[in-house]
């Protein structure tokens, strides 16, 4: 299930793969899942941020009591 997910995100961006210079397909692979990847840890990178930040209004509002 998790490659066929990875070969689905390849698929997905294909087209842009394929505007490189010589595009070879490994290679266009391989960056369509970085390319995944690193949008997937910037989404996670963003709620993790935002926890991180109520947890800091509540910590506030818990000493004030």
């Amino acid at each position: 299930e998790i490659f066929e997910n990875l070969l689905d995100q390849c698929r997905l961006y294909a087209s842009a793969g394929s505007m490189a210079v010589r595009p070879k397909t490994i290679e266009a692979m391989f960056m369509t899942v970085l390319f995944a990847h690193h949008k997937i840890l910037k989404e996670l990178s963003s709620i993790i941020q935002q926890i991180r930040e109520e947890r800091t209004v509540l910590d506030n509002e818990l000493k004030k009591r």
